[in-house]
């Protein structure tokens, strides 16, 4: 049997003493591959926003492509401890809201966010969905950056939405995502 380079140049591999492929590779984070070589890789920042009270939502994404969105990255700003909750795929129409155009990660690309991205104060008309996590501010008044390995997923039509535990404090977040190919 005889292994091949896969490039059609006839070219056969390099096997070692230990009888392995010598290979050359290297190796990156899906986000910073879809940044780099597809240039669908965004962030929008929430400045100052001040959530009513209790409970409201203060950020809201929906997908509005064929392809998923993978939200990666929070950084996570508080003038008082607070705890923020994680939702996905709630539905209804989203009120009270600023839309944001998130700016693409690649300086390169011209690509625009699929997604309708908007904060607000207090946003309203939203329902159902499921929490999928809870971030804790423990001190006030210093950035904290919640990395997820695994990413939160949103499909086409579907959402991912920021709700402030306390509430009435303010808060500022930037939020990274990018868009997921799917797989053929």
């Amino acid at each position: 049997m005889q292994l091949k380079d896969g490039k059609g140049s006839g070219n056969l591999v390099e096997i070692n003493n230990d009888y392995m492929v010598r290979c050359e590779s290297f190796s990156s984070g899906r986000a910073s591959f879809v940044c780099g070589e597809h240039g669908k890789s965004f962030a929008f920042t929430i400045e100052g926003v001040t959530p009513t009270g209790a409970g409201d939502f203060f950020c809201y994404i929906l997908n509005n492509s064929d392809d998923n969105i993978v939200v990666t990255e929070l950084d996570l700003w508080t003038t008082t401890a607070e705890y923020v909750d994680i939702y996905l795929g709630m539905t209804g129409t989203a009120a009270g809201i600023t839309l944001e155009n998130p700016g693409n990660k690649n300086a390169g690309s011209s690509k625009i966010a699929d997604a309708t991205v908007a904060y607000g104060a207090d946003i309203t008309g939203l329902s159902g969905g499921s929490v999928v996590g809870r971030l804790r501010m423990p001190i006030a008044g210093v950035t904290k950056k919640h990395v997820w390995k695994s990413g939160f997923v949103i499909p086409k039509n579907k959402t991912f939405a920021l709700m402030a535990g306390a509430g009435a404090i303010v808060l500022d977040a930037i939020v990274h995502f990018y868009f997921l190919s799917k797989i053929k």
